[in-house]
């Protein structure tokens, strides 16, 4: 057999070397010769005889290449098609090679060589890895009847026993191999016939091949036949067939569907949304977003508020990663709502029309979220929340629906859950502040990563430091509500709030108490032991007693009584520990040795002491030291303060 020799001073490619008749491994064997390869005999009838189809494969120069394992037919592709365009052009000849060929294909061996990719007998081809079979299928004159024939024989080769099918190597999975064929043709002659013996075929085949149809359906009908196909498919979504969902919308997603027709496809998948699973949440979320036009709107965005649940829909109980599917869906919400901007409108509309509480979901905020991270939309979705705060239509329940347990569905929002909390704070409403207080809260709580509770602090320390009374006020008490509740915690990140003392000067009496009380629950722990910043604490106070200013001292004053006031309130046995004693006996000593000459910093400190009496009055050895301390002092109260009594 003829073969492209190397040019001189030219390096042999892999492919020349192969096809090359005294480089290849593997024999050719003419057809005059095929009894003498170790082959099925029903290959060799298959190759060899005197019907028409034996005089195409002659007339085409068909040849075996003997491969170890199996044979492979090799032939010049391009001279075989033209062969068969011509020899197929009398209906008597097309009637008599089908005739021939397609009892073939019940023999697997057979059907095993017609679907294995043919060598192209050393020529370069516009066909690569074509079959012989797929080959056939290019020919417009038999293609039809090959594609039907094929049909029928794919149910032979299935296993009843998928499980046992299930893993096999595509090239040994002959139904799927057969299926495959039928993809990317150029041409198909009877697509909406062809669809409809496909679709016959579903309800027979296993749960690999239902798949395979499912998906090759747009690329084999024509856009006449969409709307058949279209059915098809709907009464697939109708039957709650579950695992062909995601293969069937994006099938649907592939046709084109004439404008009359797609309302009713829509009402059939937003009927499907009620029912599914969460797993196909988001390509159903997709394809509606995608498909539904701006008239469609209003009614996409009622279904979605009300019918997207996640804590209703069906779960199986093999899906252990919940937080993966709806993170995908927050996904397909954001990208299909950024895309289709006529839903902004839609979504703020309706959740503003929303009389009362109960008329909302958590869904609601939510959506204001994924269109407040688009950006163009912050003023409006401001104002809306607003409104809906203040007059109590969002509630702290509402929030920790949508917060709790959906942490990894909302990390990639959660730069924009920090700006919509920042925001809330930093408002002059006090309901406006508590909401995004308690915002903060439960993303702490839900998010669990280091990174994002430290981005988290570091939004809520910038809320400190803004010098507005009510907004500083709201930070503090949020710093110590999650240094309470959440102390082990807390405490790894005391460094990072260290910046907090930069502050203490600006601060109100008050706040200056918060702040310290933060501190002494963070660097005094329940075991007794100080926390890292426990020794930092301390020097500061030291300083802020010996500074002749009042102010200075007087948060010297408060963060004394605040670090006594805390070591005071762990019990431990009956007694105060002798380290914390000793602690509390310092500051004691410094807060009287620096206010003895100010009796108004005496007076603070008396009215301080008064205000932690309550916390220590269990450990009466403390509670009898610091009156000893009172009573040393110039003008003490202890004596006629019923606290101490």
């Amino acid at each position: 057999m003829a073969h492209v020799p190397a040019q001189a001073g030219r390096k042999r490619t892999n492919a020349e070397a192969l096809h090359d008749p005294e480089v290849s491994p593997h024999k050719r064997v003419k057809l005059a010769d095929v009894g003498e390869l170790d082959v099925a005999e029903d290959v060799k009838q298959f190759l060899s005889g005197t019907s028409l189809m034996h005089k195409v494969w002659e007339e085409a120069c068909l040849e075996v290449l003997d491969q170890e394992h199996a044979p492979v037919i090799s032939v010049n592709q391009v001279r075989l098609r033209e062969v068969l365009h011509k020899r197929m052009r009398q209906e008597k000849d097309r009637k008599e090679f089908l005739k021939s060929l397609l009892p073939f294909f019940l023999k697997e061996p057979v059907l095993r060589l017609c679907l294995r990719p043919m060598d192209d007998a050393g020529k370069l081809t516009a066909f690569p890895n074509s079959s012989i079979v797929r080959l056939f299928l290019s020919v417009d004159a038999i293609q039809a009847r090959v594609m039907q024939q094929l049909i029928e024989v794919l149910p032979d080769y299935v296993n009843d026993d998928d499980g046992l099918t299930q893993n096999l190597p595509f090239e040994d999975d002959i139904p799927r191999v057969i299926l495959s064929q039928f993809r990317w043709l150029d041409r198909v002659v009877e697509g909406v016939e062809l669809s409809r013996r496909l679709f016959e075929l579903f309800h027979i085949c296993p749960h690999r091949l239902k798949k395979e149809i499912i998906s090759m359906i747009p690329e084999i009908v024509d856009d006449s036949g969409h709307e058949i196909v279209v059915k098809e498919l709907l009464d697939i979504v109708e039957q709650q067939e579950h695992e062909y969902l995601t293969t069937t919308f994006d099938a649907l997603g592939n046709l084109s569907l004439a404008p009359e027709y797609q309302p009713t496809v829509l009402d059939s998948i937003l009927k499907a949304l009620r029912r599914a699973k969460l797993s196909d949440l988001p390509v159903i979320v997709r394809y509606i977003l995608q498909t539904a036009t701006p008239e469609d709107a209003k009614k996409v965005v009622g279904i979605l508020r009300t019918d997207l649940r996640f804590d209703s829909v069906e779960v199986d109980c093999e899906e252990s990663n919940q937080g993966a599917h709806e993170a995908l869906v927050v996904d397909t919400l954001q990208s299909g709502i950024r895309f289709h901007l006529h839903f902004v409108k839609t979504f703020l509309a309706e959740i503003q029309a929303c009389p009362d509480a109960r008329d909302h979901t958590f869904l609601d905020l939510w959506f204001l979220v994924i269109i407040y991270s688009i950006g163009n939309y912050e003023k409006q979705i401001q104002q809306l929340l607003k409104k809906k705060v203040t007059k109590g239509h969002f509630t702290k329940g509402l929030l920790k629906g949508a917060l709790g347990g959906h942490a990894s569905a909302l990390k990639q929002l959660f730069p924009d859950l920090l700006r919509f909390a920042g925001f809330l704070v930093s408002s002059s409403s006090p309901e406006m502040r508590s909401f995004g207080s308690e915002m903060y809260h439960l993303c702490f709580e839900n998010f669990e990563d280091p990174f994002h509770r430290q981005e988290l602090l570091g939004a809520i320390m910038a809320h400190v430091g803004s010098g507005s009374p009510g907004e500083v006020d709201t930070a503090l008490g949020q710093l110590l509500r999650l240094s309470t509740n959440h102390h082990a915690v807390m405490v790894k990140y005391v460094s990072f709030i260290n910046c907090m003392l930069d502050y203490l000067v600006r601060y109100s009496t008050e706040q200056a108490r918060l702040a310290y009380e933060i501190f002494s629950l963070l660097c005094f722990n329940e075991e007794g032991e100080e926390a890292m910043g426990s020794s930092e604490l301390l020097i500061i106070i030291r300083k802020q007693l010996a500074n002749p200013e009042k102010t200075y001292r007087q948060l010297g004053i408060i963060g004394s009584v605040r670090v006594i006031g805390r070591l005071g309130s762990i019990v431990r046995g009956e007694e105060i520990g002798d380290g914390d004693f000793e602690i509390i006996e310092g500051l004691l000593e410094n807060v009287v040795q620096h206010s003895r000459k100010d009796s108004g910093s005496l007076a603070f400190f008396m009215d301080e002491l008064g205000k932690i009496v309550p916390n220590i009055k269990e450990n009466r050895r403390l509670v009898l030291h610091i009156c000893q301390y009172e009573s040393r002092a110039p003008c003490s109260r202890a004596a006629h303060d019923p606290r101490f009594s």
